[in-house]
C-alpha cells in the first residue's frame, strides 16, 4: 500500500513538470503583477509606446514648525493661568493658506494661535499675548507665515480651559 501511494505521488509529480515545462516553452506577458500565457493565435509580443515628453512627477516639499501647546488652568492665584504642556512638530503645506489647515495647526477644536521667533524658549506660563508673541494671520500662507523653510518663528497654541473651574 505504500509502495503503490509513493508511484502515484511519484507520477503526479511528473505530470506537473512536465506541464510546467510546456508552460515555459509559450511566450507570455505582463498583464499586471502577474504572467498570462500568450494566445496561441497571437505570435508577437506587444509593443511599448514610450512618449517623447514624459510629465514630470510633481514633488511637493513640505514644511515642518515646531509647535507649542498651552493649557489654560484654574484655581486659586497663582495657579491659574496658561501653562506650557507640549512641545511638537507640525507638517504643512507651504502654498496653502494656513485657514486651509487649520485642522493641523490646532491640537483641539479651538484656540488661538501665535508665533514667536524660532530658537527663542518658550516661557512656562503664558504670561501677556502681547509681549510673548505675535497673532497668526490665518490669510497667509505656510511659506509666507513660518519662514520659507520654518526657519523664522515657531507655532504657539493657547487652548481655553475646559470644564469647570
Amino acid at each position: 500500500a505504500t509502495l503503490l501511494l509513493l508511484l502515484l505521488l511519484l507520477k503526479q509529480l511528473l505530470n506537473t513538470t512536465i506541464n510546467n515545462s510546456k508552460m515555459a516553452e509559450q511566450p507570455v506577458y505582463e498583464k499586471g503583477a502577474e504572467e498570462v500565457p500568450m494566445p496561441k493565435d497571437q505570435t508577437e509580443e506587444p509593443q511599448l509606446v514610450l512618449h517623447s515628453n514624459p510629465p514630470e512627477p510633481e514633488v511637493l516639499s513640505m514644511l515642518e514648525v515646531k509647535r507649542h501647546i498651552y493649557n489654560a488652568r484654574g484655581g486659586a492665584p497663582p495657579y491659574r493661568g496658561t501653562y506650557h504642556t507640549a512641545t511638537g512638530t507640525v507638517v504643512l503645506d507651504p502654498t496653502k493658506k494656513l485657514e486651509e489647515q487649520e485642522d493641523d495647526l490646532m491640537e483641539g477644536p479651538s484656540g488661538k494661535l501665535f508665533k514667536i521667533p524660532k530658537g527663542k524658549e518658550p516661557p512656562s506660563k503664558w504670561e501677556d499675548e502681547e509681549d510673548c508673541g505675535q497673532p497668526v494671520d490665518m490669510s497667509m500662507t505656510a511659506k509666507d507665515a513660518f519662514g520659507e523653510s520654518g526657519d523664522a518663528f515657531e507655532l504657539v497654541v493657547l487652548l481655553p480651559m475646559r470644564g469647570m473651574d
